[in-house]
């Protein structure tokens, strides 16, 4: 990852997220879901979109992978073509809820982003936030980081021609 990303992404120290919602945009915007973290400060705002693997650990429990859409609250795995209301049965659901809950007041403590892509995000509480490069898929766009409170400013982590790579536009 250059180092214009990996300034960008250490904006988010001493930001707090003020909202979590996941996206269903498989086949529409990309070929998967999203995760969207919105982060909140004084004077600046992101928002982070996250389409690759993400995990989120409190210590040593799991808290939320992207995984979690797949399965229903007892962890059994939801039929792909289940007729039943998925929201209320998802342990996504649940496990945002949860995550939303333990990162209440809550501020990035230090970002690291590794030359292979990948990013971690550490909280004051002991969250931490991991995007993962997981496929090599021609023009798959791994993650986004938009600040919100400059037009035109942002990042985008996308693979092409064999490489992981990340356009930051200032």
């Amino acid at each position: 990852m250059n180092n214009n990303a990996s300034k960008m992404f250490k904006e988010l120290i001493g930001l707090k997220v003020n909202e979590i919602y996941f996206q269903p945009t498989a086949g529409l915007l990309s070929d998967d879901n999203m995760f969207v973290f919105n982060f909140v400060g004084k004077e600046k705002n992101f928002s982070l979109h996250c389409f690759t693997f993400l995990r989120v650990i409190e210590k040593d429990q799991i808290i939320l992978t992207s995984s979690d859409e797949f399965f229903d609250i007892e962890y059994h795995k939801i039929a792909e073509h289940s007729n039943d209301d998925f929201t209320e049965r998802s342990l996504l659901k649940l496990r945002i809820d949860k995550l939303k809950d333990r990162l209440k007041n809550n501020a990035v403590k230090n970002v690291v982003c590794h030359k292979s892509g990948d990013v971690t995000i550490f909280f004051s509480n002991d969250i931490t936030m991991s995007l993962y490069i997981d496929c090599h898929f021609c023009e798959y766009e791994y993650y986004r980081l938009l600040d919100l409170t400059k037009e035109n400013k942002y990042l985008v982590t996308f693979f092409d021609s064999n490489i992981v790579k990340t356009i930051c536009v200032l």
